[in-house]
């Protein structure tokens, strides 16, 4: 693995962490606003991580910001990462869960109900529907705008 791209993925991965800590505090504390400068910090690595690999790699339309092309490729990479993660977690042998929650010292009598085969293979499926959900919005984003209403005095030229 290059270092750039280790870099990109550390960045990713941090973000994710700390916008989910951002959440989870309240709205205006200190611990908010921390995560949060984290969160944009490890946004703007990430980036720029993205930005050297596409110059190593002689992609230079993956340099540009937006395109409906470039974003839903991103989202299948890594929505179809994430899905092989989360099939192998959840679906994998031994029931890794709970596991996991023993092996954190979390008592597994209350997760064995909680955690049926029913549950874990949702959570396994879950980010293929999430990657179908986010290609359709971003593939029809523009297609449900309207143009807005004119006010008075207001006149929109088709020329």
């Amino acid at each position: 693995m290059s270092p750039i791209l280790a870099i990109h993925i550390g960045g990713g991965t941090l973000g994710l962490v700390s916008g989910a800590a951002a959440l989870s505090f309240r709205k205006g504390s200190g611990w908010h606003a921390l995560a949060g400068k984290v969160f944009v910090a490890s946004l703007l690595t990430m980036a720029a991580g993205a930005i050297c690999l596409a110059i190593q790699n002689h992609e230079p339309p993956n340099i540009r910001v937006g395109g409906t092309t470039r974003i839903a490729r991103h989202l299948w990479r890594m929505c179809f990462g994430l899905f092989i993660a989360t099939g192998s977690f959840f679906l994998g042998p031994a029931n890794r869960p709970l596991r996991f929650l023993s092996a954190i010292g979390l008592r597994q009598h209350f997760f064995k109900t909680v955690l049926r085969e029913e549950v874990l293979l949702f959570l396994a499926v879950l980010p293929l529907l999430f990657m179908i959900f986010w290609l359709v919005r971003v593939r029809f984003a523009n297609a449900f705008k309207k143009m807005p209403e004119p006010h008075e005095g207001n006149v929109y030229s088709f020329s």
